[in-house]
């Protein structure tokens, strides 16, 4: 038995469960990426807000680089630090995508 629910209800219950895990715009990231995946995979995706704040994560630019260690060495400008951290989590997980406030969403490992 399954019940299918929208965007909205996603996200309500996820702000319900964990508020400080995703802002709406977050949130909004990983509903799209997770419907994207069922698409492509053909198979529908269990409702777990639990299991998505533990595998989701969405930072700023500058806390991905500091956490990771990226080095900045030639990174003068903002954008030049997105795409270093954008560069690196695609070549170690799975990127949701980015925020209306330029955060991103990724999968953590």
């Amino acid at each position: 038995m399954k019940t299918t629910i929208n965007k909205y209800e996603f996200s309500a219950q996820i702000e319900a469960i964990r508020p400080d895990n995703f802002s709406y715009s977050g949130r909004m990231v990983l509903f799209n990426y997770l419907e994207q995946l069922e698409t492509e995979m053909g198979e529908e995706i269990e409702f777990d807000p639990i299991a998505f704040c533990c595998e989701f994560a969405e930072d700023t630019v500058e806390d991905i680089i500091s956490q990771y260690g990226i080095e900045d060495k030639d990174l003068e400008t903002w954008e030049d630090k997105k795409d270093e951290a954008l560069m690196f989590l695609e070549d170690n997980t799975a990127v949701c995508g980015m925020t209306d406030e330029l955060t991103i969403v990724y999968r953590q490992f």
